[in-house]
């Protein structure tokens, strides 16, 4: 028998609820903005920039400061919503 601390820890679970495994997103991790696998020029970039400080550090080093400066973008939940754009 198991005790109260020794069940399957599901990494996914904080993020989707338990609902959306890992095969059914790919490599995305979904509600949480940038987080993803990009083909680039040159090869694969796996990013994962998933707080609002990795945020603002990746947009100014790529040089994006009206991004990192942008209050629709300020949070996680402005980047889900504005993701497709």
């Amino acid at each position: 028998m198991r005790g109260p601390f020794q069940r399957p820890i599901d990494p996914f679970q904080p993020v989707t609820g338990g609902v959306i495994r890992p095969s059914d997103t790919g490599t995305a991790l979904p509600g949480i903005v940038p987080s993803n696998t990009y083909r680039c020029a040159d090869g694969w970039l796996v990013l994962g920039a998933n707080n609002d400080s990795l945020f603002v550090r990746l947009m100014r080093t790529a040089g994006r400061d009206d991004l990192a400066d942008d209050p629709r973008l300020a949070h996680n939940d402005g980047r889900t919503i504005h993701a497709d754009e």
